[in-house]
């Protein structure tokens, strides 16, 4: 735990105990709760709490700001004759883009946040003694349990790599379409880049079934481009385009021979997903 102080006078121990992420419409919330108690020294002072700002550090080792966090009415705490347990919220609006960018900066590890209070406070027997508060808290997330709260909000049905899933409430033949692209999206969570992409290259083949597609369509495809690409349909330059995202993620079953990144995984996930919404529409 951690004093709020105002000036040299402690009014409250705290800790920033947990952040949870909360699904709104159109974005998201991460919400962070503070517990404690109130101090019991003589002296009769008060805080109150306005905002904080976040920041958040991932394998970087460099915090950066997401924003000013707020509780849903100002904080007020006073120093009491006994103990009174505290328990507050902030709020912080972030988009599915911040999201992503939060990824990125935690790449496939662990979380650090760091919460900046600010408020006034003083003493009661003299009113026009106003001083500012200015505290700081921390807390650290693990990787498995941030990814828990992403699953838990939904946040891997909008990919963090802001490209819209493909199905919310999806029909029994595109089922198993959706789940193996959620599962790809998971494991690019988890920074197991190889297997994510070797999840998409399965999206990838019961697309093929569920379109009727014959064996080999994809090497055909690509043939055409170097025999016939000024003839070549629009139906057919699709194909090639799909033939091509097949061949590539192929590489996912090969992690020996390749290496493979978060830039391959990124890239092979956000064209799966883009081409799975596309026959969708």
């Amino acid at each position: 735990m951690k004093m709020l102080s105002v000036g040299s006078q402690g009014v409250v121990n705290l800790i920033l105990d947990k952040v949870e992420i909360q699904t709104t419409l159109g974005g998201f919330e991460l919400v962070f709760w503070l517990q404690g108690q109130t101090v019991t020294p003589n002296p009769d002072y008060w805080a109150l709490v306005h905002s904080a700002d976040v920041l958040v550090d991932g394998a970087q080792g460099r915090l950066a700001g997401l924003g000013l966090a707020r509780p849903a009415t100002p904080l007020r705490f006073a120093t009491r004759p006994t103990p009174s347990t505290v328990s507050v919220q902030f709020r912080l609006s972030v988009t599915a883009h911040q999201l992503a960018a939060i990824e990125t900066l935690r790449n496939c590890g662990d979380l650090t946040f760091k919460l900046v209070v600010s408020g006034e406070g003083g003493p009661r027997s003299d009113p026009d003694r106003i001083e500012r508060i200015h505290e700081d808290f921390w807390l650290r997330e693990e990787r498995s349990a941030w990814i828990d709260k992403l699953v838990a909000a939904k946040a891997l049905d909008v990919t963090l790599l802001e490209i819209p899933m493909p199905f919310v409430d999806p029909p029994e033949a595109h089922r198993t379409l959706t789940e193996t692209l959620r599962r790809a999206q998971h494991l690019f969570a988890e920074g197991r880049y190889p297997e994510s992409i070797t999840c998409c290259r399965t999206a990838l083949d019961a697309l093929a079934v569920l379109e009727g597609r014959a064996e080999g369509w994809a090497n055909k495809a690509l043939e055409r481009c170097g025999t016939d690409r000024r003839g070549m349909t629009k139906e057919q330059r699709q194909l090639a385009v799909e033939g091509a995202l097949v061949h590539f993620s192929h590489l996912g079953a090969h992690p020996n021979e390749v290496q493979l990144d978060r830039r391959d995984a990124k890239l092979v996930i956000a064209l799966t997903a883009s081409l799975l919404a596309f026959h969708a529409g």
